[in-house]
């Protein structure tokens, strides 16, 4: 502890590009298998549609979305650490909070290149219950292959606020609790907690009605029923009995989902981390 007050915590081994990879990589496997019926729930919430009867039908499209997730956080996790790099070229210091948060804005958003089609396909799966290649082959044959893309924008949109939620707030703030607070910097696993569920809130509530947008629009493949995210988002606020809750329907399985992820996600970063930290002491 320094002279006023604060803990002064050791330096900590910094993960490498591949690390990083794995980090997303694992992270993003183990939340998305564990987490997949709030992932159902969310969905059937914002459309409107049943609940599943059977606990296979809550599971259904996991394996896409696990194997979807699993690179997709480890580009995440990946691109995050190449622009902290290309930030910090030639300067020997940590990032700043602000540096901190804009690159993993920034790591979201070159995501969604490929989460915007694996999250359309997931919702198109469940709605023709048929499998992921019959699912891409209705998509493909009745409105062609570019089509996958529909709703990129608002999924960048979504992605950058959710990326930075758990790779910039949760750390963030995890790093100011442990600093400033001995019970915090005492007790990992709770401050862990504590850290995850703000930037899983943080996260789910700045981006959850561009979401409710980008779910409608990418159910909607013609675009007759919803056009285009802004003109959704603008429709279910004015239209009769709309408002702000059907801006946040699903609100509840995805702030969940996101704080889970962001738990799940920190420690697989720490374990990592202190795995290097051995090996570097050996």
């Amino acid at each position: 502890m320094s002279n006023d007050g604060k803990i002064v915590s050791k330096p900590r081994p910094a993960l490498s590009d591949f690390e990083s990879l794995l980090v997303g990589a694992i992270g993003g496997t183990i939340e998305t298998s564990i987490q997949m019926p709030l992932i159902t729930w969310k969905i059937c919430v914002q459309e409107g549609r049943p609940y599943p009867k059977g606990l296979r039908e809550w599971y259904r499209g996991v394996f896409i979305n696990a194997s979807g997730v699993s690179p997709i956080t480890a580009v995440q996790c990946f691109a995050n650490s190449l622009l902290q790099k290309a930030v910090l070229s030639g300067k020997n210091r940590p990032l700043n909070d602000i540096e901190n948060l804009s690159c993993s804005a920034g790591a979201g958003a070159i995501s969604a290149l490929i989460y915007g089609p694996i999250d359309l396909l997931v919702i198109q799966q469940q709605k023709y219950v048929a499998s992921l290649s019959n699912t891409f082959n209705i998509i493909r044959k009745e409105y062609g292959i570019f089509r996958i893309y529909r709703g990129l924008l608002s999924t960048m949109v979504r992605e950058s606020i959710y990326t930075m939620g758990y790779l910039g707030v949760a750390p963030v703030v995890q790093k100011r609790l442990s600093d400033f607070n001995p019970y915090f910097h005492e007790h990992y696993v709770i401050t862990s907690v504590v850290s995850a569920m703000i930037g899983g809130t943080f996260a789910s509530l700045l981006t959850h009605p561009v979401d409710t947008a980008k779910t409608c629009v990418q159910s909607d493949l013609t675009g007759q029923k919803y056009p285009t995210a802004s003109w959704t988002l603008k429709h279910l606020y004015t239209k009769e009995g709309g408002g702000l809750h059907v801006l946040f329907k699903g609100v509840i399985p995805r702030t969940l989902r996101l704080c889970g992820a962001c738990f799940v996600i920190s420690q697989v970063r720490e374990s990592m981390i202190h795995l290097k930290g051995y090996e570097q002491k050996d």
